[in-house]
């Protein structure tokens, strides 16, 4: 029997898948080792990279914290030289309000001397058009009696001189010198209340003017307060606005910058994560790789000593068949119980120990084919790896006396084929 498993080549399947296996259990030993020093410096880099953003963190919000002090301290100069600005201002505007008032009054009272003339001007003006005012001026004037009474004296000699005194042309003479005599009277007193009317008016004229020239100086430097007083509200609100703004942009810069620095760490430590996930995947591929070529070798080196067996069983029947015929064992069951058969030219090619089965050819009236040997193969007969020949089923069909039943399995007789 010891003689039989060599010359089939167990021992040698077996120390092929042996050393397949070990070859294989090593490469993902080693996968396993890289892929756990991989995962092991990820989690250095994940904790580095979230120390740097705390790091980050801290100092933009030093920087914030320091801007905003700055922000308010710029504010409030801003809001004390605003102040001072409105306060100098009022305090000038309010001096020269004084300084025109003080002037008014001054000019007032140079005029005041003139008031009496003027109020001897508006007297005067109801003497123009009253003619019984102007009657009760020439009998109260001594120079109007004076005049009239030289002129009726005149007319009374002349008349007593030619002898007219009670005569009519005399009396209308007498009576055409108090014409004569209150014409010229009147015109003066005319004129002296036209000047003094004249005076009046002038001086009403010229408080009204200077009235009006202070109302206006009043009314100019109210506008000029308020325009200044706009003005600097405008400029304070303007530099609030800026100041601002200005905190606004280096808010927006800051946490840009921020987001920036925080968005690098993570592109970095994405890639960094990606270079060393592809490292452990790298790891695992050559670690899976190197098993299955470990795998594959063993396999193949079991489908060598399986064919080296192969042609040693066909070379132990060549023999056996120039020796002698023998009877089929016992334990062996023909399919078709006819001929002698010599044992050693019996191989295992039953259907349903194999799979990945593929025609290669066909030559002497069968099909050839490549198939892996089954684990139903390796559990009952030790078969293993890959092989080729034909089908028992199929050649049971054509040649039955080629085919038997062993260990509860179809075998191939192939030096009958």
């Amino acid at each position: 029997m010891g003689f039989v498993r060599d010359i089939t080549g167990s021992n040698a399947a077996s120390a092929s898948k042996d050393a397949g296996r070990i070859q294989a259990d090593a490469s993902i030993r080693a996968s396993e080792i890289q892929a756990g020093l991989t995962r092991e410096a990820m989690a250095q880099q994940q904790a580095a990279s979230r120390e740097s953003i705390g790091l980050i963190n801290q100092k933009d919000t030093e920087s914030l914290f320091w801007n905003a002090i700055g922000g308010t301290g710029e504010r409030n100069t801003i809001n004390e030289a605003s102040d001072r600005g409105l306060q100098d201002q009022i305090n000038y505007t309010n001096q020269a309000s004084n300084q025109l008032t003080d002037s008014l009054s001054q000019a007032q009272g140079y005029l005041d001397p003139l008031n009496s003339v003027a109020q001897r001007g508006v007297e005067a003006s109801n003497y123009l058009a009253n003619p019984q005012a102007q009657y009760d001026g020439l009998v109260n004037n001594p120079l109007y009696q004076a005049a009239l009474d030289n002129a009726n004296r005149q007319s009374s000699s002349m008349a007593a001189a030619g002898g007219r005194i009670n005569t009519g042309d005399t009396l209308e003479q007498l009576s055409n010198n108090v014409l004569l005599s209150a014409s010229p009277l009147i015109d003066r007193q005319r004129q002296d209340s036209q000047f003094l009317l004249g005076q009046a008016n002038d001086l009403y004229n010229t408080r009204s003017n200077l009235a009006m020239n202070n109302g206006l100086n009043q009314a100019n430097l109210s506008s000029s307060l308020g325009n200044n007083l706009s003005t600097i509200n405008l400029n304070r609100g303007s530099a609030l606005a800026n100041q601002r703004m200005n905190e606004g942009n280096e808010v927006t810069s800051a946490l840009r910058a921020n987001g920036m620095n925080q968005a690098n760490l993570l592109t970095g430590n994405a890639a960094q994560q990606s270079a060393l996930l592809g490292q452990q995947g790298t790891a695992l591929a050559n670690g899976l790789t190197g098993a299955a070529n470990a795998s594959a070798a063993g396999r193949v080196g079991a489908a060598n000593a399986r064919s080296q067996a192969y042609g040693n069983i066909m070379n132990a029947a060549a023999t056996a068949a120039a020796a002698s015929d023998f009877e089929l064992k016992s334990n062996v069951t023909p399919a078709a119980p006819t001929g002698r058969l010599y044992d050693s030219n019996w191989l295992s090619s039953d259907e349903v120990l194999k799979e990945n089965v593929a025609i290669s050819e066909k030559g002497r009236g069968y099909n050839w084919y490549t198939w892996d040997w089954n684990e139903l193969a390796g559990e009952k007969l030790g078969l293993f790896g890959s092989s080729e020949g034909v089908i028992a089923q199929e050649v049971q069909q054509t040649n039955p006396e080629a085919v038997v039943t062993k260990d509860g399995f179809l075998h191939v007789n192939y030096g009958a084929l």
